[in-house]
């Protein structure tokens, strides 16, 4: 639990149904002056690099099966 002025503060979650009307258009342009106080995302693009190595992993992990354990061998 957070505290303010000696108060917990109870967050209030939202859900989001469509990302790009809840990111920040002022983070987008560089103009947002509210930072972490914003109400709305803010979005960091990564690199074409961490994407691809992203793909990679997620290829491999998906192409590996795992191999029965001794247990479900035995008949």
């Amino acid at each position: 639990t957070r505290w303010f002025d000696r108060k917990p503060i109870y967050a209030e979650l939202s859900p989001v149904t469509d990302f790009k009307e809840a990111s920040c258009r002022q983070y987008e342009l560089g103009e947002c002056m509210r930072s972490g106080f914003c109400n709305f995302m803010h979005i960091k693009t990564i690199s074409q690099d961490v994407k691809k190595r992203l793909r990679g992993r997620r290829k491999r992990s998906r192409s590996r099966s795992p191999s029965p354990s001794k247990k479900q061998r035995r008949h």
